[in-house]
């Protein structure tokens, strides 16, 4: 996946191209010809050089978008990015120009519009050259440019050359195959494929060697968890007080304690007890653990919206602190679901290789399971996170569940 992963880096430098130019509208003398920054200006400059680098961090990492949303998202996210700022210059009474505000968007908003169209065009205009494989259906469903390889002696224009490894290759498709990867022409695996356009890693195209890495969770890992502790500790002492309020809510408005502490499994195994505020009535389980599903008699009403929202969850900032948790990472399942799954699901097992999360990637793209099928495409996502564990990704994953609670505010 190099030639990817060098995408996303050549477009991230390509971006960041537009800081100096917009940086320069901020220092430069109003009715001079001197460069010097202006007195006071530098918490605004730095407050909108952070805004910029986290959108941009978010728009190269993000989820591959149909071509029409392109430029509705990218303006979507820098308008957001920039109203958090100028409240955030607000708050702390930091000197802010409007005027400023007004170029700097406008430069930053049309560089990065026309540079996110230009990525997407660079990505859809790949061809994937497949060699025969023993599931075309699922080769078709795919958004890429596909073309198929039925004979080793017959080439065709392609970019990048895809087999199947579980397929037994004869002579001629072996000779094929290796005067290609001479040539210089990439070469990945239908696994990597479908990682590619899907965003998972799909178990029914897995191979072990799909999840090595380039060692970037050895070296993250301490990194995450000093960001986890800092981030855990401010979210506490912010959230005391409105967690405390939702709590008497909650007794007021059903029996039983506010929050609410059940087993879960964490890293390596290990079991702990999350803590989450209480949003079913009291001896919900009593005939044991049940999957929770759309319209579940067991959620009281205003634990409908402690969900919908996600505030139930605040709490495992606790969790995050005690280092039982990271902000990011899988969600923390059951013992009793992870005993079935560990038998039922192949490598279930792997997504414990790091904290669980109190958001992540499986659930800002499948959300809740409510069966073996679902938890199954959630670890798929939670391989794929796994795998591409980074600083980048986080922050992806952050932004995309900031819209998910903005939806969930809206509805």
């Amino acid at each position: 996946m190099k030639k990817f992963a060098s995408i996303k880096a050549y477009s991230f430098l390509h971006y960041s191209l537009i800081l100096p130019i917009a940086v320069l509208v901020g220092i430069f003398e109003r009715y001079g010809n001197q460069f010097y920054v202006v007195e006071g200006a530098w918490p605004m400059i730095l407050v909108f050089v952070v805004a910029y680098l986290v959108s941009i961090l978010y728009l190269v990492s993000s989820p591959r978008t149909a071509q029409k949303s392109i430029f509705a998202r990218s303006i979507g996210v820098l308008i957001t990015a920039y109203v958090f700022s100028i409240l955030v210059l607000a708050l702390f009474r930091f000197h802010f120009s409007l005027g400023f505000v007004a170029i700097y968007f406008s430069i930053t908003a049309c560089w990065v519009s026309y540079l996110t169209i230009d990525q997407y065009k660079k990505i859809s205009t790949i061809k994937f050259g497949v060699v025969k494989v023993g599931n075309w259906k699922a080769i078709e469903s795919l958004d890429l440019q596909i073309v198929s390889l039925d004979n080793p002696e017959r080439d065709e224009d392609y970019d990048v050359l895809v087999i199947d490894r579980q397929v037994d290759f004869d002579d001629r498709w072996t000779l094929f195959i290796t005067s290609k990867a001479l040539e210089g022409i990439q070469i990945l695996s239908l696994n990597e494929l479908f990682e590619f356009d899907q965003q998972r890693i799909s178990l029914e195209h897995f191979v072990e060697e799909q999840l090595s890495t380039s060692g970037a969770m050895n070296y993250y890992t301490p990194i995450k968890r000093t960001v986890d502790f800092i981030v855990g500790l401010i979210a506490v002492l912010i959230l005391a007080i409105p967690v405390i309020c939702f709590v008497f809510l909650i007794k007021l408005t059903s029996t039983g304690p506010g929050i609410y502490r059940q087993k879960r499994i964490g890293r390596h195994g290990k079991e702990f007890l999350l803590y989450k505020l209480r949003t079913m009535y009291a001896d919900a389980e009593l005939t044991g653990p049940m999957f929770s599903i759309d319209s579940d008699p067991r959620i009281t009403k205003l634990g409908k919206i402690l969900r919908k929202t996600r505030i139930d969850e605040w709490p495992q900032f606790i969790n995050v602190l005690k280092g039982e948790m990271s902000v990011v990472g899988p969600r923390p399942e059951r013992p009793a679901w992870v005993s079935q799954f560990k038998e039922s699901i192949p490598y279930y097992e792997l997504r414990h290789m790091v904290r669980p999360g109190i958001t992540g990637w499986a659930q800002i793209r499948q959300g809740y399971a409510s069966g073996r099928l679902e938890s199954l495409r959630k670890l798929e996502y939670d391989l794929y996170y796994i795998k591409h564990v980074g600083v980048v990704f986080d922050v992806a994953i952050l932004l995309e569940t900031v819209k998910v609670l903005f939806r969930a505010f809206k509805e």
